[in-house]
């Protein structure tokens, strides 16, 4: 597993100076398959998307998945709830850019599994900007 995330944004201030409300945009390429990603940030929380597509990121680490979740009115007084699976994107992926996004990191992140036996037992090792960083400190 190689994941490699980089910021391709500045964040964007509004509203209030003192408090986060804006985007910033990451380009993350998962084992050669490349994302435009999200992340959305403002007083009520964080929200991780695929750029350019509706809904909200999440992941299911027990399946190794991260799916794409669209919430929509519907009929009744109901709401359509779909969940889509997005292929080629691990919840690693969407590890990285929430380290990205709390560590304020603008260099380059390198997620990998480079050398080991299983990429789903092993936390990966992590490069920011080619030099040696300790995962742990992040999650």
């Amino acid at each position: 597993m190689e994941i490699r995330i980089k910021r391709i944004t500045a964040p964007t201030m509004n509203r209030y100076p003192d408090l986060p409300d804006g985007t910033n945009a990451y380009l993350v390429i998962d084992n050669s398959k490349e994302f435009k990603i999200t992340c959305k940030f403002h007083i009520h929380g964080n929200r991780i998307c695929l750029a350019g597509q509706e809904g909200t990121l999440h992941t299911d680490t027990d399946a190794g998945k991260v799916y794409r979740q669209v919430v929509a009115p519907g009929g009744g007084c109901g709401l359509i709830i779909t969940d889509e699976p997005v292929e080629g994107l691990s919840p690693w992926a969407l590890r990285g850019v929430i380290i990205a996004e709390r560590s304020k990191e603008t260099g380059e992140i390198r997620l990998t599994t480079e050398g080991s036996k299983s990429d789903l037992d092993e936390l990966p090792v992590m490069f920011i900007d080619g030099n040696a960083a300790t995962l742990d400190k992040y999650l």
